[in-house]
């Protein structure tokens, strides 16, 4: 195993000035782009949650397994977006969004809703129109979601769930009109599907078990916006 010594520290100490260096062409091409940030008002529809269970026991090799779907309650939630457009037809970004989201017999209930939050790669295809003042749009979020279920809903289980982690997809197609150069309203609808796991230890009819959920989410997304862009 090789050990640095003495002499070799001074090179390592060079290497955050050669990446500056490196890096400085990069960053005045960076400075000469667009950024566009968008602020939205989210909402999910007409969903289903399907969840299949898996239970095994840990006093012996024997497991069982079920399956559920349930309607979903129309879920809310807000996101935040930062996108770098590359010509006036794309523009690659990132999305940060957060829903707050419940199935309709936990909500009879009055259970607390749970929490989704994604974490996305974005790419938007525009059609601008009028000199770019008004632009139909085809938007695709594909990324991490991460899944809280609420302390009601735990609660209802002899269980403590972790958190679940699984992916999302979003195909979302919209319109934005232009207010000013620098400002931006949008109306965007499509199809959302999140797929996540969860995972938890406790009691099944009074003998300890291994429960695994695995959960898929389709919905129908209607979501309202705006966008400043900072480089107009």
């Amino acid at each position: 195993m090789y050990l640095p010594n003495r002499r070799s520290l001074p090179h390592l100490s060079l290497l955050p000035t050669l990446a500056l260096l490196l890096l400085q062409p990069a960053l005045g091409v960076a400075e000469d782009l667009p950024v566009v940030f968008s602020v939205r008002a989210e909402s999910a529809w007409s969903g289903s949650h399907d969840t299949h269970i898996r239970i095994d026991s840990a006093l012996d090799s024997s497991s069982a397994r079920d399956t559920t779907v349930e309607e979903l309650h129309p879920s809310l939630g807000a996101s935040l977006g930062v996108e770098i457009p590359i010509s006036p037809y794309f523009a690659p970004g990132v999305l940060v969004r957060g829903m707050a989201w419940s199935t309709k017999a936990a909500q009879d209930l009055e259970l607390v809703r749970n929490l989704w939050l994604d974490v996305d790669l974005t790419l938007r295809a525009r059609l601008p129109l009028l000199e770019d003042r008004i632009a139909f749009y085809l938007l695709i979020p594909v990324g991490v979601t991460i899944n809280r279920f609420s302390e009601d809903v735990q609660g209802r289980f002899d269980a403590d769930w972790y958190h679940g982690v699984g992916v999302n997809f979003s195909l979302l197609a919209g319109f934005a009109g232009q207010v000013t150069p620098a400002l931006t309203l949008f109306i965007e609808s499509g199809w959302t599907y999140r797929y996540f796991e969860h995972s938890s230890h406790g009691d099944v009819f009074g003998a300890p078990a291994g429960i695994a959920l695995e959960n898929a989410v389709n919905q129908l997304s209607l979501n309202l916006g705006v966008s400043f862009n900072l480089n107009p």
